[in-house]
């Protein structure tokens, strides 16, 4: 099990499927599954992709900025047990 935090809600999910999974790793996770350890980059594009969808513009690399919405769809591990 690990502990992930998407923006503030912190939930427990299974790595039954991803047991290589450490703290700090970004995740995307459903139906209390971590499904895949996503690589930084790919992080971004989902939340751009995700960010353009709701409107709120593009946040990635190059284009973060301090006001821009948090996004709680991909989230780091911050605990195993």
């Amino acid at each position: 099990m690990v502990e992930v935090d998407t923006g503030g809600q912190v939930r427990w999910y299974s790595a039954l499927a991803r047991p290589e999974v450490r703290t700090g790793d970004r995740v995307l996770t459903h139906a209390d599954l971590v499904l895949t350890i996503l690589t930084e980059d790919e992080a971004a594009e989902i939340e751009d992709g995700l960010a353009l969808l709701a409107g709120g513009g593009v946040r990635g690399a190059d284009a973060r900025r301090p006001d821009a919405p948090p996004s709680g769809t991909t989230a780091p591990v911050s605990c195993l047990r």
